[in-house]
């Protein structure tokens, strides 16, 4: 296995990151704080486990 290929990303993973960010854009442009801090914790939470 060459080694980009263990850091690249599966496409599936980008698909939901997308989603993540087009959710937190969403609730940026709404100006709904209560779900911005909502998918922040949800996303940083995520990175540690």
């Amino acid at each position: 296995m060459a080694s980009h290929e263990l850091t690249r990303p599966r496409r599936a993973d980008l698909v939901a990151d997308a989603a993540e960010h087009a959710a937190l854009l969403e609730a940026l442009m709404e100006q709904d704080l209560s779900v911005v801090a909502s998918l922040v914790r949800e996303h940083f939470n995520g990175a540690e486990g």
